[in-house]
């Protein structure tokens, strides 16, 4: 066995001393000797510890942090990505890590972990301009502007809609918003985004008042745009932060795995990783959003409060709205609501009634346009 026929062994992955000795049929003794020049030269490096321990190709690696919910810095560990597409932090997996699949580059991505040194000094060099509410109008013009000259490469945010960040200061209370606005409201599409972004509200209102667990938001109309404002629930105060992952980070570490949510959510309690009532609370949401023409309920719209050690908490709804009627390349849809039949794992909680509600206040609501309180009713007398 020779130094090289050692590194082209764990080119093809991860090795512990007692495979790797059988691998080639020497003791363990000879195996060292050849190991340990390699580990000194950083050709291959050690994981984990005792009898856990085995050795990789590094192709790079990068410290991980954790902000916890006063805001106190730790770390979290070391990422190792390795040879054969397998990486390493805390233990060996075959794809990145599920909770490092969201955006953790960013110093504002969404959860509790940043990725990188650079990613923190850029967290920890930043501080919140707090804006006032009374403010919000001046700032979010401003702000609105400079999100759409950037573009969404600039941003940690994901999503077809504008958005941006802010830290609204209410009292004592900071809170951290992402602000979605529309167009111009004097444009078909400006009209078409603004009912949009009321008709999101609603849902949480809506939501929230059957007790479901929805996130918190506020409309702003200015004389220009409409303004939504989602407190994040991942942001503690001033410079806390929570442990989230999106279902779209789950489902890409198993691959695979159903991509609808419900299934998803069944398979994560069979793994007892989620509880019975959140996948109860998960297939209401799914047949809500199948109620009020959400077409657009992909996994990365359905989130998990985590802890990063298995144990997963559903987060509030957010991005629960009519996007059958959203704006595709540039003008409005000619589509028609068509109430979808339940299924055998939505029956049990089929929320008819509660959709009915949501389609009738939409009607009677003062900031929806004309056109769309018509499509509201046109929904209304669908569900019958």
């Amino acid at each position: 066995m020779q130094s090289a026929d050692l590194l082209e062994e764990l080119d093809r992955g991860v090795g512990t001393a007692a495979g790797l000795a059988l691998r080639f049929g020497v003791s363990r003794p000879t195996l060292w000797r050849r190991l340990a020049p390699l580990l000194g030269a950083g050709q291959v490096v050690a994981l984990g510890a005792a009898r856990s321990t085995c050795y990789g190709r590094e192709v790079g690696h990068w410290p991980v942090y954790r902000v916890m919910p006063v805001g106190e810095v730790l770390e979290f560990g070391v990422l190792h990505a390795l040879a054969a597409g397998q990486y390493y932090l805390r233990e060996l997996t075959s794809d990145l890590p599920y909770f490092l699949r969201d955006p953790r580059q960013h110093w504002d991505a969404l959860g509790d972990l940043i990725v990188g040194a650079e990613a923190l000094d850029h967290y920890l060099a930043h501080q919140p301009v707090l804006v006032e509410p009374a403010q919000r109008q001046k700032h979010y013009a401003r702000l609105a502007d400079e999100s759409m000259a950037e573009g969404a490469a600039a941003s940690a945010l994901r999503g077809e809609q504008p958005k941006f960040t802010v830290a609204l200061a209410r009292g004592r209370l900071v809170q951290h918003c992402l602000v979605k606005f529309s167009p111009p409201r004097n444009t078909p599409l400006g009209r078409r985004w603004s009912d949009l972004l009321v008709a999101e509200h609603h849902a949480h209102v809506c939501l929230r008042a059957a007790g479901l667990a929805a996130c918190e938001s506020q409309l702003l109309m200015t004389e220009s745009r409409t303004y939504l404002e989602v407190v994040r629930f991942d942001r503690v105060g001033e410079r806390g932060r929570r442990g989230v992952s999106s279902l779209a980070a789950i489902e890409a570490w198993q691959p695979g795995a159903p991509c609808d949510w419900v299934a998803a959510a069944r398979r994560l309690v069979r793994e007892r990783r989620l509880g019975q009532e959140d996948l109860r609370r998960v297939r209401l949401l799914w047949a809500f959003g199948a109620l009020i023409g959400n077409t657009d309920r992909q996994p990365d719209n359905l989130a998990f409060f985590d802890n990063h050690e298995g144990a997963l908490t559903l987060a509030p709804a957010y991005d629960m709205l009519p996007m059958l009627f959203a704006p595709q390349q540039g003008s409005l849809p000619d589509v028609t609501f068509k109430v979808p039949p339940p299924t055998a794992a939505t029956i049990a909680v089929w929320p008819e009634a509660l959709a009915r509600r949501y389609w009738r206040e939409l009607v009677a609501h003062a900031l929806v346009s004309p056109d769309f309180r018509g499509i509201s009713r046109g929904c209304l007398a669908a569900l019958g």
